[in-house]
């Protein structure tokens, strides 16, 4: 009767840790950026709601990725290869993406020159910004081929925080 009620016991309490199965995304590339002006070497991601936030993360940092049409209320990432002191270096977001629970896990290539590579003597830190299929998200996890995480994030502002007068 005692082995029952354990076995019963933990059948049940089982049932309760059962994990979702992450779900199949796609995202876009909307823009890339060979100087986004990243503060260190450690790569980043941030979530952005909107066209608005995605101007005020340029003005912030005085970084211009080309995204001149973007959707006002899409949901983008910018995902940051961190500052480097030379060129040569790049990044490529996989647009096979999933979703664990709210945050949006990535793929990324991270990228640069090879041993004894000529390179120009130039600060570079290549961002790359992508928007994200419509839905609720809450934060995001970048990993590398190799399934190493190499950034996390959220919003970077509140909803509703005000933007720059420059970028409105």
């Amino acid at each position: 009767m005692k082995n029952t009620l354990l076995v019963l016991a933990a059948t049940l309490a089982g049932c309760c840790f059962v994990q979702e199965r992450p779900a199949s995304i796609e995202v876009r590339e909307v823009a890339r950026g060979g100087y986004c002006n990243t503060p260190g070497e450690a790569s980043r991601a941030r979530l952005l709601s909107g066209a608005k936030a995605v101007a005020h993360w340029q003005a912030l940092r005085g970084a211009s990725l080309g995204a001149d049409a973007l959707a006002p209320d899409a949901t983008f990432v910018i995902v940051e290869h961190g500052m480097r002191s030379t060129g040569g270096y790049g990044l490529l977001v996989s647009p096979a993406a999933t979703l664990r629970g709210e945050v949006v896990v990535l793929r990324a290539t991270f990228s640069g020159p090879p041993p004894g590579a000529m390179t120009t003597q130039a600060l570079s830190s290549p961002c790359v910004l992508v928007q994200l299929p419509g839905g609720r998200y809450t934060g995001v996890e970048v990993q590398d081929a190799a399934g190493t995480l190499r950034a996390t994030g959220n919003f970077t502002e509140a909803p509703g925080q005000a933007v720059p007068e420059a970028v409105r």
